[in-house]
């Protein structure tokens, strides 16, 4: 029998939908800011990665013992998503490059043929800065769920200042280049982003993948492969 993970409730769904929308704000008032004035957020290129584990530590705490089982019992939509993350979205990087002509120092899409890669490096760094926070956050849930339970409302706010904090360290670090693409920058990232969403709601759309809660944070889904047995639930 499938478990399914408790619904959000109204404060975690109220709290989530006000910090989605104003999320792309945020984003956008940081990256301008980044943009006309770099030499103010100069110093927060160190914070990146403290920040994308705080990021995964909050993501950790939304989950619970019986998200983790279920993904273990039906893996394909994370393992689908994985090679779409590390395969497709590269590839549509490249696209991108090729249809806007891009030189090679914004073509970084193409990690690999421009620029080498240490995999062993890069998979030390999503050891650290993603499966360890996830599973400390995890490890609180267990342990402290009253106390996790009371601050849920609290972690979309949390996110989006961590990711709000990121984008102005990485824009402020870049600014010269994008002064110096312009538009063309835009266009691309604008392109590939679009893209991404647009192959990965139709790919939900074609495996029957729905979201049977309303909250988009955290979000609840369950998929099923057309042919096979009934839906699985999880979390993201």
């Amino acid at each position: 029998m499938t478990e399914t993970p408790p619904a959000p409730s109204l404060a975690e769904e109220r709290s989530a939908r006000i910090a989605v929308t104003l999320f792309p704000l945020l984003i956008l008032a940081g990256g301008v800011l980044a943009v006309l004035t770099p030499d103010t957020f100069t110093g927060l290129g160190p914070l990146i990665n403290p920040l994308l584990g705080v990021i995964m530590f909050g993501m950790g705490l939304t989950l619970t013992p019986p998200d983790l089982a279920l993904v273990m019992r039906r893996p394909f939509p994370v393992v689908a998503g994985v090679m779409a993350q590390f395969a497709v979205m590269p590839l549509l990087g490249w696209l991108v490059s090729v249809l806007l002509g891009l030189p090679p120092a914004l073509a970084l899409w193409l990690a690999g043929r421009y620029l080498p890669v240490d995999a062993g490096s890069m998979a030390g760094s999503i050891l650290q800065i993603v499966l360890v926070p996830v599973l400390l956050g995890l490890a609180v849930r267990f342990f402290l769920p009253s106390l996790v339970q009371r601050c849920l409302p609290a972690l979309p706010w949390v996110s989006v200042a961590a990711i709000t904090v990121v984008v102005v360290a990485v824009v402020s670090g870049s600014a010269e280049i994008i002064f110096s693409a312009g538009l063309l920058v835009l266009a691309a990232v604008i392109l590939h982003n679009g893209l991404g969403y647009a192959l990965g709601y139709g790919a939900a759309r074609l495996l029957n993948c729905r979201s049977p809660h309303a909250a988009p944070w955290p979000s609840r889904w369950e998929c099923r492969i057309p042919g096979s047995p009934p839906a699985w639930h999880g979390s993201i």
